[in-house]
């Protein structure tokens, strides 16, 4: 079983584009992927032109998995922002709190995974208050 692998857009417009002066065989063969591969990034051809990175972007903007609960998470950033606007330090603790109060669902835990991946998704940092010793 082979790993997966991951394309940039403009490997991905590269191949599509020497398919469109050829074949989708001959791309397939000629950039080591499968025929259907090169079908699908032909499809997406106007999609990943538009894209505003090409060379970094692996996927479509709007693909993934999409949180299960986004009217959570939108209230969520909008009362980090107001915390951080009011120079009030938001802490990791106090974010898995408010999610907990805020979910409709019993079965929501705001787990440590949910909130690293809720920051990850959101491009929040949240510092950690570290001490140091001064001699």
């Amino acid at each position: 079983m082979g790993k997966f692998k991951s394309y940039t857009a403009a490997f991905k417009i590269r191949a599509a584009r020497f398919a469109e002066g050829g074949s989708n065989r001959a791309a397939a063969r000629e950039f080591g992927v499968d025929e259907k591969r090169i079908r699908e990034w032909r499809r997406q051809l106007p999609e990943l032109e538009e894209q505003v990175e090409p060379d970094l972007a692996r996927r479509l903007s709007g693909g993934g998995r999409k949180p299960r609960h986004p009217h959570l998470e939108t209230s969520l950033i909008a009362w980090v922002s107001e915390q951080q606007e009011k120079s009030i330090r938001v802490t990791r603790k106090a974010i898995a709190e408010r999610a907990k109060a805020e979910a409709n669902d019993t079965s929501f835990k705001a787990s440590r995974g949910w909130l690293s991946n809720f920051l990850k998704r959101h491009h929040l940092i949240v510092h950690t208050t570290t001490t140091t010793a001064t001699t």
